[in-house]
């Protein structure tokens, strides 16, 4: 059995051996193989030192500019239902409950209110320091005025009054008003020409035309609002006024103009219903056409001013002559 099992093996190797030698690479001899000699470990490296790098290497680089705050933001072309629908398939954030802590603040009460519960209280002194933070205008506005509210408050109101407690107050109020009208601003009011300069206040009949001719006498009413007389050395009342005129053409040429002081008859009281009346003649040579009459009225005493204008019309004085040409309204 043994034998048997040899000469198979012989005959293996027999067959390997005949392949080989068909291949073409077993037919051709093999080269020697050469070995390597050995490194010989006296052999060092020395590395030469570095060079520095040449300037013309060097890259010089500008340091980079802040951003400009100006510079316009691009903003994208978002539409408003995409982002409807974005919002809408999200679910919602539920924010977590804050707690609020109250905090006491007490608001500080102006004086005013403070001297109004003191008028209430009949406490005089403490609401006249409770209105020491105002103005002396305010202050004498509200001295007058809020012990009236206070009454009124307590149910004394102007119906239930006596005559002699309606007419204090109506008092107080008039010296209240002759008090702020030295600060207010002088106004001039119903200003027109007028054919018969009138005697008293308010009685007069404006012109009813605004024609007039070259050399026509001109006469000229209003009345002052905000006005206040003064009393002099012998505790009379007269008021020191200067009034002037200026007729000035379309072009703003002013053609003519004339100043002089307002007199008036001194009066035992002070008076409230002061008026002024002037008159002058329109010069020769006014060429026919549209003008303005500008008063000026002048407050000595306050140096305050008013000022009105009024247009007039020019007629061509040839028509005066002839008597072919009327007056226009």
């Amino acid at each position: 059995m043994s034998d048997c099992l040899s000469r198979h093996k012989l005959f293996d190797i027999i067959k390997l051996g005949m392949f080989c030698l068909m291949l073409p690479a077993c037919q051709q001899p093999g080269e020697p193989i050469t070995s390597t000699p050995p490194l010989d470990p006296r052999i060092a490296w020395t590395e030469p030192p570095p060079k520095p790098l040449s300037n013309e290497l060097i890259i010089a680089q500008a340091l980079p500019l802040p951003a400009q705050q100006d510079t316009p933001l691009s903003i994208p072309n978002v539409k408003v239902e995409d982002v409807n629908s974005k919002l809408a398939s999200q679910a919602p954030i539920i924010l977590e409950p804050t707690v609020v802590q109250m905090v006491s603040h007490v608001n500080k009460r102006s004086g005013m209110s403070v001297a109004l519960d003191a008028f209430l209280d009949n406490r005089s002194d403490d609401a006249i320091a409770a209105l020491n933070e105002y103005s002396t205008d305010d202050k004498d506005m509200a001295l007058v005025l809020l012990p009236m509210l206070a009454r009124i408050q307590k149910g004394e109101t102007w119906p239930t009054l006596d005559g002699p407690q309606k007419m204090a107050n109506l008092e107080s109020l008039r010296n209240l008003t002759k008090r702020l009208s030295k600060t207010a601003p002088l106004k001039l009011q119903h200003v027109a020409f007028v054919d018969v300069p009138p005697i008293r206040y308010g009685e007069i009949k404006p012109r009813n035309s605004l024609s007039f001719y070259p050399q026509d006498k001109v006469y000229v009413y209003a009345e002052m609002v905000n006005l206040v007389d003064y009393p002099n050395a012998d505790e009379d009342y007269n008021v020191h006024l200067e009034v002037s005129f200026e007729l000035v053409g379309a072009n703003g040429t002013v053609y003519w103009n004339a100043r002089k002081p307002f007199d008036k008859e001194a009066s035992i009281t002070s008076r409230n219903d002061y008026h002024v009346t002037a008159h002058f003649d329109l010069i020769k040579d006014l060429a026919p056409g549209s003008y303005q009459l500008v008063i000026h009225v002048l407050d000595r005493d306050s140096n305050r001013t008013a000022r009105h204008t009024l247009p007039l019309q020019i007629l061509d004085s040839r028509a005066k002559t002839n008597g072919s040409a009327k007056r226009r309204g």
